[in-house]
């Protein structure tokens, strides 16, 4: 599954707008991967290892459900686990 992908996703790279809304900043790695790369980039580098661990499923899920419900295909964790964890 791929998909354009920001490349560089972590909290720095990241902002809030005046209406609320979160986006990303700095696009210079933009590229075509994996759907599930940011995802893991961002939950990899956002946590300490024991943390993302035990939450790792729930984080995931979450966000799969919120991707359903913008829109986007509806997935569950069987259906994306092996690519996120590539």
């Amino acid at each position: 599954m791929k998909c354009i992908v920001h490349g560089d996703a972590h909290i720095g790279n990241t902002f809030i707008s005046p209406t609320g809304e979160p986006g990303f900043l700095d696009w210079p790695v933009i590229h075509a991967a994996s759907a599930l790369h940011d995802v893991a980039y961002f939950i990899g580098g956002s946590m300490l290892i024991q943390d993302r661990r035990a939450h790792e499923k729930d984080l995931l899920q979450s966000y799969l459900s919120a991707l359903k419900h913008t829109g986007g295909p509806k997935l569950g964790i069987e259906d994306v686990w092996e690519e996120y964890r590539r």
